[in-house]
């Protein structure tokens, strides 16, 4: 299969997977032709474009990852889903979630596949917490700890975990001696927010402001049987357990790994890449759709409004 890159900057990642994939050819590189953008398609051995009608139209791919900005994304994605391309997009895909599902709409009438990257979810770690936390009894609450400017992120790991959502709260205050500074960047003061699930579970999302990149989220589900805590993308899994004599007990599950910590979300990107080129060829795991998307963006949408939520929000 033939492949093209839409991005430089975050698509290099992507860009840099599709090379060392021998189930596809790197074939364009759509770029604004900056200095980094002309090093990574020289150093890829792929061409440089500038323009997305014309990197279709000269390469024919079968397959596209798109990583540029949110409101680009729609007229190149869609643009790709008319050349019959399959697509996977970084997330925020769209503004609107009306805008994403109309994508996933064109998607299923030209058969092509339509993915997002939320690598966390996909990732060994969150499958080795989710197997862990199964086998001791029911979900009672979730804590997810999450840096600010990926709160996305954290609904799409909440969702998963506990569920359809039946409404949920936000919070928006912070000490007034930050105030001038929230009101020039208000993405830096995310709220604390409460979601309640149909299950029953009730999950509790707060932002952090530092963390280390090894371990930037905290999950913390509390069951009827342990304590069960994930450190993510490349933190530990822990199961807690204190038995009916007060013993305690904890066994913690350390997935190996390597390379730098502060290119953990590069390398997860890379092995979503690889899942996506299986699953256009049918026999890989399919990555979270642009349905699921749209469901975390709606809620996403609600929760920074400051309004309360009720529907059903849900990912899986």
């Amino acid at each position: 299969m033939r492949a093209i890159v839409v991005g430089s900057g975050w698509g290099r990642h992507a860009a840099e997977a599709l090379a060392s994939n021998g189930r596809v050819e790197l074939a364009a590189i759509v770029a604004r032709g900056s200095s980094r953008s002309v090093e990574l398609a020289q150093r890829l051995g792929a061409t440089l474009e500038t323009d997305i009608a014309t990197a279709i139209t000269s390469t024919r791919p079968a397959l596209a990852c798109v990583a540029v900005g949110e409101r680009q994304h729609e007229e190149i994605v869609s643009a790709l889903l008319d050349a019959d391309c399959h697509v996977m997009c970084s997330h925020p895909v769209a503004p609107r979630a009306e805008t994403v599902l109309r994508l996933a709409d064109l998607a299923a009438r030209r058969g092509r596949l339509t993915v997002t990257d939320y690598s966390l979810s996909a990732s060994p770690r969150f499958e080795a917490f989710t197997s862990a936390w199964k086998l001791e009894g029911t979900l009672l609450r979730l804590a997810v700890e999450y840096p600010g400017r990926l709160l996305p992120m954290a609904l799409d790991l909440s969702l998963r975990v506990a569920g359809p959502v039946r409404a949920s709260w936000s919070s928006h205050v912070y000490p007034p001696v930050v105030d001038a500074a929230k009101s020039r960047s208000r993405a830096a003061f995310p709220p604390t927010i409460v979601i309640e699930h149909t299950s029953g579970v009730v999950t509790a999302l707060t932002p952090i402001p530092h963390a280390d990149p090894a371990r930037a989220f905290r999950l913390v589900a509390s069951l009827t049987k342990a304590r069960v805590t994930c450190e993510l993308p490349l933190g530990a899994t822990t199961v807690e357990r204190l038995d009916g004599r007060g013993h305690f007990r904890g066994e913690a599950h350390v997935l190996a790994d390597r390379g730098p910590p502060t290119d953990a979300f590069g390398r997860l990107m890379k092995a979503l890449v690889d899942r996506f080129v299986g699953a256009a060829y049918g026999d890989g795991s399919v990555l979270p759709s642009f349905e699921e998307e749209a469901r975390v963006r709606e809620l996403w949408l609600s929760i920074w409004s400051g309004r309360v939520r009720h529907g059903t929000g849900q990912a899986g």
